[in-house]
This record gives structure tokens, sequence and C-alpha cells, in this order.
């Protein structure tokens, strides 16, 4: 029995080996130098501009440098390009670069692979459980430490992580859930009293037009995810080349834990008391519902946006200089609530009528269609069709090749292209939804009453206060908000929406 210890020991090393050499990322600044020149190239051709306030980067700085512990970006995940655009402020203003945890899906495209591992990005399976509650296998057990104690490494050591707290891209245009797992093992470093402080900065990020947006409802129609190649990198990249959109980048207020929590680092040489893990859960879990609060109140809202939120409104089509009036009446309700606006439509010189044409002609091309002087979304799309207005040779929703899910009941199989250009439009409509979210739940509750209630006679505030805590919990996991709705919080609503329609 002794004789198998060496082996059973060299067996385990070399399957840890072997997770660390898949998992593992480095920087090297033959790497960067070559990556941040190929990003330059395809960004002048994707980009008309990137947005990054100076004052936005100069906090970030600052922040990196007095920040008594780990420093930890978490960007929101809208495309593949999130994190090669923070790489690329990053290096463009002389920051230093932080390890990025990314799809394990991206170490599978030639080239691009070694240059992200080499540049700071390390692969990740998805989604990433590190519970230990929740890892029964052998094999999950490993790799839940190897993952684990990396990620602790990579924060103390160089102190500047950056990962995306949603998991993977949102398909919805909605802030996805929460995944905990890279979070927990980030916020043991500080529980468990190895660093007295980390600081999370939530960061924005918004475009005109999401590269993988097209893409996204065959995933939701229950077509096959598209395995990521060069090739397809290369044609989405030779494909938006056309489209001259904007990009912004918007940091938030950092959250330290000395601060919230105010726990304090353990004096040395002292013992300390281990928080309990179900305490250590729920910290973490009411932490993550902070910071994707934090990233709702400052998401970007893109005049693509606007625009197919008024096209959602109108499923039979609308007349152009009505949709240019709807849109100038959105933006001002955006800016009413706080909303933040993309730099295209959020200053004072802007054209309404160009920023309109903008969208419909080219962020929404093949989605949208021009008919006797007004536009409606695409009810039926063939493949190879031609775009709005005539335009062809740009792949299209319409190109995706989708089917029906079969069922047990016989559920009829056929293709859902039709269906797909809507759900397009309905992706950008959401990146407006969060600053409207609390006024909808508010009237919904109202509506709960009976149509009498709600237009004459009025609702009970407790009453309705109930109602709209109800609807709240159960929409939960689809809207991320900063706070939780007290009966203070409606009623603040409740006499916005009396303000804004003084006649009802």
């Amino acid at each position: 029995m002794g004789r198998l210890q060496p082996e059973v020991e060299a067996e385990v090393r070399g399957d840890a080996q072997d997770l660390y050499d898949r998992i593992a990322g480095t920087i090297r600044p033959p790497a960067v130098y070559v990556l941040g020149g190929l990003l330059h190239t395809a960004f002048l051709r994707l980009f008309d501009r990137i947005v990054v306030e100076s004052t936005e980067v100069e906090r970030l700085r600052k922040t990196v440098q007095e920040s008594h512990g780990p420093v930890i970006l978490l960007p929101t995940h809208r495309s593949y390009m999130d994190s090669l655009l923070l790489f690329y402020m990053c290096l463009g203003n002389g920051m230093p670069l932080p390890f990025v945890a990314a799809d394990e899906n991206l170490a599978q495209i030639a080239i691009i692979n070694r240059l992200l591992r080499n540049s700071g990005t390390f692969f990740l399976k998805k989604p990433v459980s590190l519970s230990k509650s929740q890892t029964k296998s052998p094999s999950s057990r490993l790799y839940y430490t190897v993952v684990h104690q990396y990620i602790q490494a990579v924060a103390k050591r160089h102190g500047y992580l950056e990962f995306f707290i949603e998991g993977g891209r949102s398909k919805t245009g909605l802030l996805s859930r929460p995944q905990n797992g890279i979070l927990r093992s980030v916020l043991d470093l500080y529980f468990d009293f190895e660093q007295p402080n980390v600081t999370f900065v939530p960061i924005t990020i918004s475009y005109d037009k999401v590269l993988e947006a097209d893409s996204f409802p065959q995933e939701l129609l229950g077509g096959h995810r598209k395995k990521e190649d060069l090739r397809r990198v290369l044609n989405v990249i030779r494909c938006m080349s056309c489209y001259g959109q904007d990009c912004k980048i918007q940091g938030t207020d950092s959250n330290g834990l000395q601060q919230r929590f105010g726990l304090g680092s353990k004096p040395l040489g002292s013992a300390y008391i281990k928080i309990a893990e179900p305490t250590t859960f729920k910290l973490t879990a009411d932490f993550a519902d902070h910071l994707m609060g934090n990233l709702s109140s400052n998401l970007i809202v893109s005049p693509t946006s606007l625009v197919a939120t008024i096209l959602c409104m109108h499923r039979n089509g609308i007349r152009e200089e009505d949709l240019e009036d709807q849109v100038q009446w959105l933006r001002d309700q955006v800016l009413l609530r706080g909303g933040l606006l993309s730099p295209g439509v959020g200053g004072l010189m802007f054209d309404m009528r160009l920023i309109v044409q903008a969208a419909l002609q080219t962020y929404l091309r093949g989605v949208v269609a021009s008919s006797g002087g007004g536009w409606s979304v695409i009810q039926s799309v063939a493949p190879g069709a031609a775009g709005a207005n005539g335009v062809s040779g740009t792949p299209s929703v319409g190109d995706l090749t989708m089917k029906r899910p079969s069922t047990v009941g016989g559920t009829v199989v056929g293709p859902l292209g039709a269906d797909a250009p809507r759900l397009v439009l309905a992706y950008y409509r959401n990146e407006c939804c969060h600053l409207f979210i609390l006024e909808a739940i508010v009237c919904a509750a109202l509506f709960a009453f009976g149509h009498e209630t709600a237009w004459e006679e009025g609702a009970d505030s407790t009453a309705l206060t109930e109602k709209a805590v109800f609807l709240m919990e159960l929409l939960k996991d689809h809207f991320a908000l900063k706070s939780q709705m007290r009966e203070g919080e409606i009623l603040k609503v409740s006499r916005h929406i009396r303000k804004a329609n003084p006649d009802n």
C-alpha cells in the first residue's frame, strides 16, 4: 500500500498541473504590444470613436495606486469586445494591465488564444461553480481547488483582476443574474483576513451596435451556438467595419469591502474568528446584488436602443416623422430619470433625424424595413434576402438557420426566422428598461386592483406596496435594481407618475 502513495501523489499533481496549464495566463510585453497593435487596427475599422472620459481614467488610475489591496474591474458583458476594449484603454493610457477571466471557448481560437493568454487572459469553464457544496465529483473538486487558488494568487500577487460578474454575455439586453463563483474566491481573501481591503470598480460599456446581437436570437430560439473560430472573428470584423459606430466606457464609484463590511485586517500574529460559511454566502449574495445595482444605475442608453424601443411599441410600423418625434420624447424621458446617454445623442448639439436614420439604415439593417414612408420590423425574412431599402450583401438576422425544438407532445418543427428580427429589436429595447421598471411595477400593481380603482378611486398605499413588492419578488431574477423597493420608494414613484400625468 505504501508503494502506491508516490504514484497517487504523482497522478494528482499531474492532473492539477494539467488543469493549471489549461487555465493560466501571463503577461509578456511582446504579446501585449502585438495584441495592442492588432486591436488598434481593428478598432479603427469598427468604431468611429471610443469615448472614455479623462476623469474616469484618472479616477481608475488613482484607485489602483492608492488601494490597500486588490482592485477588481467588473464590466458589463455585452460582447467579446468588452475585455479587449478595457485592455486597449489600459494600454493606451499607460495603466497596469489586469488579469482577465474569460470563457474557455475563446481558448479554442487559434492564434488569438495564444495572444490573449500571454496578455493576461486566463480561461475558465462556464459556468464556474466555486462552492464546495456544489462540487461533488473528484474531478470537479480538483478543478474548484485549482481555480480558487489561482484566482486568489493572482489577486494577491498581481493585485489587479477583471471578470464578468454576469458570467456569460447577456442574450436579452438585460443584465444577467450575478454568478458568484469568482466573486466568492475574491471575497474570501477579505473574509479570511488575508487582505486588508478589496476594491471593486463596476464599469458599463455601451455600443451603438453589439457585434454578436444578430446571433443571439438563434440561441434564444433553441438553435445551436456557433463555434468560435478565427474565420468567424475576421468575418464579423469585416462585416461590421462599414457601420462606424460609437462605443462608450463609463466607470462608477468604487466599492471597498472595508468600508462596506467594517472589518479590518488581522493584527500580525493574532488569532481571529473565522466567519461561518453560511454567513459568507449571504454576504457574497448581498454584495453581488449591490454591485449589479450599481451597474444597472449606470447603464448607457444608445440611439439604437431609443429607436428600437419606439419601434417595439408600433408592431404595424410607424411613419418616419412620428418616429423622430417619439425618439426625441423618449430621449427627454431618459434624461428626466437621470439616465446616461451615449455620446451621439447625449450632448446639446445633435440632429435627431440623422441619428434615427443612422440607427435604421446602419445599426438595424436587416432588422427593420422601409415601406410607404414608414418603418417597421421585418415580418418574414428568407435566407439571402436583401436588407432594408433593398441593400444586400451584408449578413442579416434572416441568414440564421433556426429550428423550433421538437417535443414529446408533437410541437411543430419549422423555421423561426420571422421571429428573429423582433428579438433583436427587443434586445436593444431592453437596454433602457432599467429606467422605467419601477414605474412599470407600480402601474402593474395598481391595475391589479381593477380598472375603476386604477383610473378613478385610487388604491390604498399599503395594499399597493404589498402588490408592488410581490411583483418585485417575481421579477428579481430579470431586473437588477440598486435597492429593494420599500414603501417610501413606491410612494415616491407613485407621486412621480401622478405628476407626469396630472389629468389622470
